[in-house]
């Protein structure tokens, strides 16, 4: 599949042109700066951008496919999106508090003073017993 690029209009941002067009979607090249790494070469940043936009225009026509053709009704679909996005945006949140709450960086004085205030809760209450076996074939015996 080939894609083409498309001209600039004087109403577009000039430091975001348009990559690739398919049907109503428009693949802008900040969307391809996402994907590409800036410390690869040019020829492998080609290869990755090209395969993006092939890959991007195909899921386009498959959308468009699907959305024509599709058998649930609406108000599932919108419910279904509604829910999904309701759910990343409260793990995101959940992540973000997370990450900004815990502390992972801990000296190793503030380790062993916690151990020595907790001692009790250290202790074992059954016996440990670390044992290695082995079956040794009577052949076997030196």
């Amino acid at each position: 599949m080939m894609a083409a690029l498309v001209a600039c209009n004087p109403d577009e941002d000039p430091s975001d042109p348009k990559v690739a067009r398919a049907f109503d979607n428009t693949l802008y090249w900040s969307d391809l700066r996402k994907v590409v790494p800036i410390d690869v070469g040019p020829e492998d940043s080609a290869a990755i951008a090209s395969a993006f936009i092939n890959s991007w225009i195909r899921q386009q026509v498959v959308l468009r496919k699907a959305e024509e053709n599709r058998t649930m009704a609406e108000e599932d679909i919108e419910f279904k999106l509604r829910d999904y996005r309701n759910s990343l945006l409260i793990y995101s949140y959940e992540q973000a508090l997370v990450d900004q709450k815990l502390d992972t960086a801990l000296l190793q004085s503030e380790v062993m003073e916690y151990y020595e205030r907790n001692r009790n809760n250290f202790e074992l209450r059954d016996n440990i017993l670390r044992l290695r076996w082995f079956k040794v074939r009577e052949s076997d015996k030196r």
